[in-house]
């Protein structure tokens, strides 16, 4: 019965309202439907390990929406094992970057929170149930940077936990733990985030410049300490490993002065606050250029 109640809420559009129902110990919790997209190229190697960690949640009230942008190697095949589950949907797409890929997966979700996990990362056990709260407009945990075997070599941990009004946050301590950089780790609300979308023409910090306008727009914000997400470095086909030419150097500019921007125009934010985002910036960017190659570098590749 329950299932028949869920599916005709998703197929009005419903799915913000859908609560299911989970006994424990104690009596019955309501839990609100959350939507995790993950875009998936060329994943052959971790989407099984991805796909699974999200299905061993120990929040059961999850849809998970997989885009496939234009795989070529068996990534569809192994993403259809699962789609039987009347949990998990699989769409397929042109390769037209990450970017569309998420933003077609927002078109799709019915979830009153939407989470975006990528395909060659996975998540620990309690991820979607410490950081759902339905009272915030957005929540982040504490991730760490692993090798392909699980070796942790990096911790980004928030500075607190709790629920905060952003107005009461420190945003330097917030800023300079790089998790306003990424747009995974993170719950959004479904009917802020439908106000805007990623830059398709970026190909490099297309999140930063999301999440950052999102954070202009939220008021409550809850931070996680414990590390559940598990980002995984050393993959090949990450434009994060690949040198920055001078095209990707100049979307890298383009990306952290509108986020610079979209927290000016917010009000909240301190002169000091931007001054500081703005000083990490150029500081950034004066090693992405002075890390890629010349001119003289290019005509000679």
């Amino acid at each position: 019965a329950e299932d028949g109640i869920r599916d005709c809420l998703l197929s009005r559009g419903l799915g913000d309202v859908y609560r299911r129902q989970i006994w424990k110990r104690g009596g019955c919790v309501m839990q609100g439907l959350v939507s995790i997209v993950v875009p998936v190229y060329n994943s052959e190697k971790t989407i099984d390990r991805c796909i699974k960690s999200i299905l061993n949640q120990t929040y059961s009230a999850v849809e998970i929406i997989l885009i496939d942008d234009g795989s070529t190697d068996s990534s569809r095949k192994i993403c259809q094992k699962y789609i039987d589950s009347k949990d998990i949907h699989y769409y397929y797409q042109e390769n037209k970057g990450v970017s569309a890929a998420r933003n077609y997966g927002i078109q799709l979700c019915h979830g009153e929170m939407i989470g975006f996990i990528d395909s060659d990362d996975y998540v620990k056990p309690t991820y979607i149930e410490e950081l759902y709260d339905e009272t915030v407009d957005l929540s982040l945990c504490s991730c760490a940077d692993t090798l392909e075997d699980g070796k942790v070599i990096k911790k980004s941990e928030t500075p607190m936990e709790g629920v905060y009004d952003k107005i009461n946050l420190d945003f330097i301590e917030v800023y300079k733990t790089g998790l306003l950089g990424v747009c995974w780790g993170k719950l959004f609300k479904k009917s802020l985030l439908q106000e805007l979308e990623f830059n398709e023409n970026l190909m490099v910090c297309e999140d930063t410049l999301l999440v950052n306008q999102y954070y202009a727009k939220a008021q409550k914000i809850k931070f996680v300490k414990n590390i559940n997400y598990l980002y995984t470095v050393g993959n090949a086909n990450s434009l994060n490993n690949s040198k920055y030419s001078i095209k990707l150097l100049d979307m890298h500019r383009m990306a952290n002065e509108e986020a610079l921007k979209c927290l000016k125009e917010d009000g909240t934010f301190t002169k000091k606050d931007l001054n500081f985002k703005r000083d990490l910036f150029l500081m950034y960017y004066a090693c992405l250029l002075y890390t890629s190659p010349s001119p003289r570098d290019k005509r000679q590749s």
